[in-house]
């Protein structure tokens, strides 16, 4: 239960597995719903402590982690406008 000014916000890893973002995003009632792509060889390049290269920064993980940031930044100032230089 949220209450006046509340904000909640989900996460998926790979849309349609088993379940939608949509069907999610509707089971929790949480708009919006970020999605992070399943991406099994940069996962692997992080947690190996080699990402590095074209591949990977184009990949499809990491553009999705890039999108997220950029969304959540949005959305924790629009709740709280931070004055910048």
């Amino acid at each position: 239960m949220r209450g006046p000014g509340s904000s909640t916000t989900a996460v998926l890893v790979g849309d349609g597995q088993p379940y939608t973002a949509r069907e999610i995003a509707r089971e929790l009632s949480v708009e919006p719903l970020h999605l992070v792509a399943t991406d099994r060889w940069a996962a692997e390049a992080l947690s190996l402590g080699t990402p590095s290269g074209w591949r990977f920064e184009r990949s499809p993980l990491l553009r999705s982690a890039r999108g997220l940031v950029g969304s959540l930044t949005a959305q924790i100032d629009a709740l709280a406008p931070v004055a910048r230089p």
